[in-house]
């Protein structure tokens, strides 16, 4: 199945191919939250010709523990520039020891670079609050296996509370006194999450950071008609009842966005949208 990019349509549920694993407290919660609105607020992102979920697991795996037939999506060139390929950065609310943390990262299976590496060359870099950083490597390259370690990892330094943040945040927050510490995992290539996908195998949870430009927002489309083969029909004619409308990028509404959004915006669903949101549409069409 191949499907036109740059499109908001009705994906089949079967066709969809995830490349993170889900956290499931977090895939129950989303469903009963679906379920008890009857509606799917945003699209997922998906691209068009592989059926890679770049944006939306945890969509989807709701949808299939509702037993959804299709969900909302937005159709993707991945390999366009308008789509970029990010990572997370991590960051450590507790006090962290030094000498505590390096440690468990050798016995997660990781080294510290020799002196005189080049320093981009790094699978995993820890941040200081003095501005000093740790390169830690691993012998193995295989992405798939990278971040597993990586998962590892913080398996091990979660009593010192991890937080995910934009990667270029860390530093600045942790030279702020905010957090304890950070980290920076290596990003991976886009090569390397199709290939992935391909094979079947699933990374870790917050193992990728995607930015699409144009991202469309709240469609809140009824829930009870993706049941049902005449859904994609009624998506169109569900579409064609409202207007999109483009906002700057940088936008927090439920989150930060940092790519350009489209909201779709139909008056007769008015009492759905955030208030915050209905003053900047105002603005926005003034």
């Amino acid at each position: 199945m191949s499907l036109k990019p740059w499109t908001v349509t009705l994906a089949r549920i079967s066709w969809l191919k995830p490349h993170e694993q889900s956290i499931p407290p977090l895939t129950n919660r989303l469903a009963e939250e679906i379920r008890s609105t009857g509606r799917i607020i945003h699209p997922i992102i998906v691209d068009a010709g592989t059926g890679l979920v770049v944006d939306g697991t945890h969509r989807v795996e709701a949808a299939v523990k509702l037993g959804l037939k299709f969900l909302p999506a937005y159709l993707v060139d991945y390999n366009s520039d308008n789509v970029v390929l990010e990572s997370w950065g991590r960051v450590v609310k507790k006090q962290a020891d030094k000498r505590t943390v390096v440690q468990k990262a050798l016995q997660a299976g990781f080294k510290i670079s020799p002196a005189g590496m080049d320093v981009s060359e790094f699978t995993v870099k820890l941040v200081w609050p003095d501005g000093a950083i740790t390169n830690l490597t691993l012998d193995e390259k295989n992405a798939r296996r990278v971040y597993e370690a990586v998962s590892k990892l913080e398996h091990v330094l979660r009593e010192l509370e991890i937080s995910y943040v934009v990667e270029r945040d860390v530093a600045p927050a942790v030279a702020a006194g905010q957090y304890s510490m950070g980290y920076l995992v290596r990003k991976l290539s886009k090569n390397e999450v199709l290939s992935l996908v391909k094979s079947g195998v699933r990374l870790p949870p917050k193992s990728t950071r995607h930015i699409v430009d144009r991202r469309p927002l709240y469609v809140f489309f009824p829930l009870n008609v993706l049941y049902g083969e005449d859904a994609p029909a009624m998506f169109d004619e569900w579409i064609r009842a409202g207007n999109w409308v483009e906002l700057p990028q940088n936008l927090v509404l439920d989150r930060r966005y940092e790519e350009r959004v489209v909201v779709y915006f139909r008056e007769d669903l008015r009492s759905l949208y955030p208030e915050k949101l209905l003053d900047l549409l105002k603005t926005v069409k003034a």
